[in-house]
């Protein structure tokens, strides 16, 4: 057992579950404890999961239970497969932190549009208006680059 560095011992004869990959969490536990029920079901079934390996580091697994049928459509064993996508998922963080960022910016420009507008409107007739606001809007794109 390489991952983790684990002896035959430290599996052999437990639950999944309470191995050492997924005894960091009782939520972890939960959701893999009602994915291998279904899979005794008879149902493929399909998550992304947080399993313990080494020191207590956490990776990010795309998790696979299938179960194996006999000629009879009996469930003979299930087969648990992984796939490490830890990389994947912090590049998909990173870009919801970009994103956040670029909508929380984009809300503050258009605060800035509309005090512009409400500004510019002051006073003014509607023809004198928009020359007025269509100068200040294109100022404030000059700013931006």
């Amino acid at each position: 057992m390489h991952l983790a560095d684990l002896a035959g011992e430290d599996v052999v004869g437990k639950n999944l579950w309470d191995c050492y990959w997924f005894s960091h969490s009782t939520e972890s536990q939960r959701v893999l404890r009602d994915a291998i029920t279904r899979a005794a079901g008879g149902e493929r079934v399909h998550f992304d999961a947080e399993v313990q390996i080494g020191m207590e580091q956490l990776i990010s697994v795309d998790f696979h239970l299938a179960p194996i049928f006999d000629e009879k459509n009996r469930i003979l064993e299930l087969v648990a497969s992984g796939v490490d996508i830890t990389d994947r998922k912090r590049s998909e963080a990173a870009i919801q932190l970009l994103m956040r960022e670029v909508v929380h910016r984009s809300k503050n420009l258009l605060g800035v549009v509309h005090a512009i507008a409400r500004q510019t409107a002051r006073g003014r007739d509607p023809a004198a208006f928009v020359g007025n606001f269509s100068d200040r809007l294109m100022a404030l794109s000059a700013s931006h680059d």
